[in-house]
């Protein structure tokens, strides 16, 4: 069932509470946000993965050494009026680019808007189209 939005939009509810934490752990806030950021643009339909060639490199990288990464395509900050939210998507051919942005970035503004109080700008950038040209395979993780 979808909920409509002021700009027209269809947002998918997200029950975030279902969510279990780390057992023994205290999540990190900004963890739980870069980590729903991600989750989210991941499920939106033409989305074949997050980040740049460059940044995946460089999580897998990290991953390796020090056995966590972060969440490569996705940046968050606090500024005085709320959160600002970067999210670099590549997208699969032949989804309409501009589509697959706003509703990343509706998605993205209504999932994180359940974790976060103050205002949201959520920015998106294409970096990449993979279509059937393209030798990987479509996964939502990093390689």
């Amino acid at each position: 069932m979808t909920s409509p939005t002021a700009a027209g939009r269809h947002v998918e509810p997200i029950d975030l509470s279902q969510v279990p934490a780390p057992a023994g752990v205290e999540p990190d806030p900004a963890e739980i946000l870069a980590r729903t950021v991600a989750d989210t643009a991941l499920g939106v339909s033409g989305v074949h993965r997050l980040g740049t060639p460059f940044g995946r490199a460089v999580d897998s990288v990290r991953r390796s050494a020090f056995g966590s990464g972060s969440n490569p395509g996705v940046v968050i900050s606090q500024r005085d009026d709320g959160l600002a939210i970067s999210v670099s998507l590549v997208v699969e051919y032949p989804a309409n680019v501009t589509e697959v942005a706003e509703t990343a970035r509706t998605q993205i503004a209504h999932a994180v808007g359940q974790l976060h109080e103050h205002p949201i700008a959520v920015d998106v950038t294409i970096t990449d189209v993979h279509g059937p040209f393209d030798a990987t395979t479509s996964t939502g993780s990093p390689e």
